[in-house]
């Protein structure tokens, strides 16, 4: 690999092993629905306390990749062809989950489950070459044109702000249905004083569980089981007239979301150029959270049942097997034996190194020397403050209550006080920790754009939003004392 390219974290993830790098991004990267196609990436884990893993890309080839997305979602001819090709993609994730689900894994020939197997590494190449296509980084430009030109319409700080009003969507998200139908099982097993152990009450805990279990999914974690929703709605303390009058609020948002965008663009004239830009941002954000909470997690959920069947088959432990390349679990699927040892070493220690068209694992003191070699140790001792993208505006102090993937979210729910403010400082959100988030005052991320889960998610719940810090998570520890002034961007530590 060219020694010349500079590597930047852009994600992490608990759980994860060799199959998931490889499937997510390496496979997914040489087939990407892009004008231009990023040919390094790295992953890098080893056995810490959390499982976590971290993905770093090129600077020198993200610049170039994230370029090519104003010039790509600006031609309308790839616009048609990339929103008909996510309706197929999802559709085809959703068709390829149920023929899965509808099998006995666990009695069906060997043949018939490796055929299964590679139709879903197929499926999911597919939808991940389209997510990484829309990931928020790739509307760097998109975002700074919009807001230039809303600029000749809008003065001052008031354009910023104008910005992110016009570039939120109103179409509800399967987080805000959550909620709301959440809200609304409470509301009525309180009203009507329902049993945990009766009949009524577990036909709509059933009902809820079918439809949002999902949601808890990905980073190696299992859809959330009926009993986290049992517990959840044990340590609800709300009165009927507090829940019922947060019902009435997330019921309201979208309508007065698209009566300020309504009142902005005539306040401002503001013209249909930035409304088409204002738009695009929105519908990418939502599709965005579309295909992730009905594509890929559902899919992932299932493929996770073949791993495991294909573990039992093989005499694998299905932890261990998650170590192989996709193309070996594909070799393993079909009867081609792979070393338990070589997957034991890697569970200890790997690096995935994708270089154009190969991927490379290398395990134990060579990955860990390899890997400094591409990402040196950055020193952030001294810094006591950390600046990055406005997602929602606002200003607040509060104390900082620090996740990382793989961190005990119900543990760090505990440590909210009703009486403290606390900032969620994380890599990046994803929906299975909105429990956490609603219990936050304002969100600071490593990673995202204006259309991450985070900046989505932060306006909806009209929490101060700041993102794409990329240190933030390195320069704050839990129960720092820290002033977030998301009107600047800027967050410090206070003395």
């Amino acid at each position: 690999m060219e020694k010349k390219l500079t590597f930047v974290k852009t994600w992490e993830a608990s759980g994860n092993a060799v199959f998931e790098p490889d499937m997510i991004v390496a496979k997914a990267y040489k087939t990407v629905f892009a004008s231009y196609r990023p040919k390094h990436f790295l992953y890098y884990q080893k056995n810490n306390k959390n499982k976590l893993g971290e993905a770093y890309d090129s600077r020198e080839e993200m610049n170039k990749f994230n370029d090519s997305g104003y010039k790509d979602f600006k031609n309308q001819n790839y616009l048609k062809k990339y929103f008909k090709g996510i309706t197929v993609a999802i559709k085809h994730n959703e068709k390829t989950t149920q023929s899965i689900e509808k099998e006995n894994l666990e009695v069906i020939p060997k043949s018939k489950l490796a055929k299964f197997f590679e139709l879903s590494i197929e499926s999911m190449k597919v939808n991940f070459s389209y997510y990484l296509a829309c990931q928020p980084e790739r509307f760097t430009q998109f975002e700074q044109m919009a807001q230039e030109r809303i600029s000749k319409f809008v003065q001052g700080a008031d354009a910023g702000e104008s910005f992110r009003i016009l570039a939120t969507s109103t179409e509800s998200t399967p987080l805000a249905d959550e909620q709301i139908d959440w809200l609304k099982l409470v509301l009525k097993v309180k009203k009507e004083k329902l049993y945990f152990s009766g009949k009524k009450f577990d036909q709509l805990l059933t009902a809820h569980h079918r439809k949002y279990a999902i949601l808890g999914a990905s980073d190696g974690k299992d859809s959330w089981s009926k009993n986290h929703f049992v517990d959840k709605l044990r340590r609800d303390r709300h009165p009927v007239l507090s829940i019922q009058s947060e019902l009435k609020e997330i019921l309201a948002r979208g309508q007065k979301l698209k009566k300020k965008q309504k009142n902005l663009i005539k306040k401002y004239q503001i013209s249909l150029e930035v409304q088409n830009f204002c738009s695009l941002l929105a519908k990418i954000g939502h599709i965005r959270l579309q295909m992730r909470i009905k594509g890929w997690m559902p899919l992932y959920e299932s493929m996770k049942k073949i791993i495991h069947a294909i573990a039992k088959k093989y005499d694998y432990n299905y932890g261990l097997i998650r170590f192989c390349t996709v193309d070996e679990l594909v070799s393993l699927s079909r009867g081609q034996i792979i070393s338990k040892d070589l997957l034991e070493k890697r569970s200890e220690c790997f690096l995935l190194v994708y270089e154009y068209p190969d991927v490379t694992i290398l395990s134990g003191k060579i990955a860990d020397d390899r890997f400094r070699e591409f990402v040196p140790v950055e020193n952030l001792s001294n810094i006591d403050n950390v600046k990055g993208t406005i997602a929602m505006k606002g200003k607040i102090v509060g104390k900082v209550l620090l996740f990382q993937w793989g961190d005990d979210m119900n543990e760090k729910i505990k440590k909210i006080t009703k009486n403290e403010k606390f900032v969620l400082v994380t890599g990046q959100t994803r929906p299975q920790i909105m429990p956490l988030i609603v219990k936050c005052s304002a969100i600071v991320t490593d990673e995202g754009g204006i259309t991450s889960h985070s900046a989505i998610v932060s306006r909806e719940l009209g929490i101060p939003c700041v993102v794409g810090t990329r240190i933030a998570t390195r320069v704050f520890k839990d129960g720092d004392r820290v002033e977030v002034d998301a009107n600047t961007g800027i967050i410090r530590i206070l003395k």
